[in-house]
């Protein structure tokens, strides 16, 4: 693990995530890089030269992946373009805004390393389909694409600690994690945009689809929450 005293300290005071808690925030950063070092022990190759960091906030994992790999290409892509501005200003980051049709997305080369954090957790089954392949696009050969989702864990305790959704779909989006895999209920008032209950089975047959390899798949591996996969699309 990297030296704690290279991370940048300086936290964005429109930052959601940070609630306060400086030392649970930089874990949070700490523990996302953990994980990516642990695919990457089982994948070998040089160190990442162009990184994506997408939906990149205000950089709470950005400065951990700045502080692993100074010399790297690093991308902050959101929606929240205060967030980028931030990314761009603080890390050194190749700001680009993002759109909530991601396809209209576009970047000039591919990714050795693609970090989604928390995004595939708040989007429906279709919409996660359609996400997955794009960022597989944004690939280079022998890159890594890591996505934290919501398991098991999120799945036993959704019913008794408030996740935003209205209590009475919780029943049947856990009925539909456990019969189809993914399940899904959108926030009140808002069309698309929830949380979301995946299976390990769903996100490996989804990224086999695509042509990926599962380098490793960990429960509760971020922040001792979601669950993480990690896949590569072979070198040739």
């Amino acid at each position: 693990m990297i030296d704690g005293d290279r991370i940048v300290q300086t936290i964005s005071e429109r930052d959601g995530m940070y609630s306060g808690h400086r030392d649970h925030y930089f874990a949070v950063g700490t523990s996302a890089l953990a994980v990516i070092e642990a695919a990457r022990s089982l994948a070998g190759g040089p160190a990442p030269r162009r990184i994506l960091d997408l939906p990149c906030g205000h950089g709470r994992v950005t400065r951990t992946l700045r502080a692993a790999w100074p010399e790297a290409e690093i991308t902050a892509c959101d929606i929240d373009r205060d967030g980028v501005d931030f990314c761009r200003d603080t890390f050194g980051c190749t700001p680009v805004y993002g759109d909530v049709d991601f396809a209209r997305v576009t970047f000039p080369e591919p990714f050795d390393l693609i970090w989604v954090g928390s995004l595939v957790t708040h989007l429906p089954e279709a919409r996660t389909r359609d996400f997955l392949g794009w960022a597989a696009s944004l690939l280079r050969e022998g890159g890594m694409l890591v996505v934290t989702f919501h398991g098991r864990f999120v799945a036993g305790r959704i019913d008794a600690v408030p996740y935003g959704v209205d209590a009475e779909r919780v029943p049947g989006m856990v009925a539909d994690w456990t019969a189809a895999g993914y399940g899904y209920a959108d926030y009140p008032n808002q069309d698309g945009y929830g949380i979301s209950l995946i299976r390990p089975e769903w996100m490996i047959g989804r990224l086999a689809e695509l042509g990926l390899s599962v380098l490793l798949l960990s429960e509760r591996r971020w922040d001792h929450h979601h669950d993480v996969v990690a896949a590569g699309r072979a070198a040739p």
